[in-house]
């Protein structure tokens, strides 16, 4: 019961904090017009996935997750052979 009366004044002085730190701070104007260029890029409809708009990155990245996985499954595959065998 006393640890309870010691943390109730640490609450108030954290949700106090809290809420006195809600000013919206200005976004730097060369980081807002890279996002709205961004922002444009990926709401073209040009019948490119989303998770491949940014061009040559997400497309390695995309295959060498599919790759990976195929290699995994594959060799899960052989060790469930292997083991149903013997």
């Amino acid at each position: 019961m006393n640890s309870a009366r010691k943390v109730l004044p640490l609450v108030r002085s954290c949700t106090r904090q809290l809420a006195q730190d809600t000013q919206v701070k200005e976004v730097p104007s060369k980081y807002f017009a890279k996002l709205k260029e961004a922002q444009k890029r990926f709401q073209v409809d040009d019948g490119v996935p989303i998770y491949l708009k940014a061009g040559f990155r997400d497309r390695l990245l995309f295959r060498t997750t599919a790759a990976l996985t195929l290699i995994g499954t594959a060799l899960s595959a052989q060790v469930l052979y292997t083991l149903a065998v013997r």
